[in-house]
């Protein structure tokens, strides 16, 4: 993303989380953990597939 879209997307957020609901309480994030579903991927989150960690054989 360039540095325009990501100012664009923040000062969206932003108003987006001023915003308040029919009960007069803003809204934002619910910060929930959601447990994966499915099989574990074989690399890390951010790694490049062939530096990530692999199982033993």
């Amino acid at each position: 993303m360039s540095g325009g879209t990501m100012y664009a997307a923040e000062e969206q957020a932003q108003s987006l989380m001023a915003m308040l609901d029919d009960d007069g309480l803003a809204t934002g994030p619910t910060f929930e953990y959601i447990a994966p579903r499915g099989p574990r991927l074989e690399h890390t989150a951010g790694a490049p597939a062939d530096t990530a960690e692999r199982p033993q054989a």
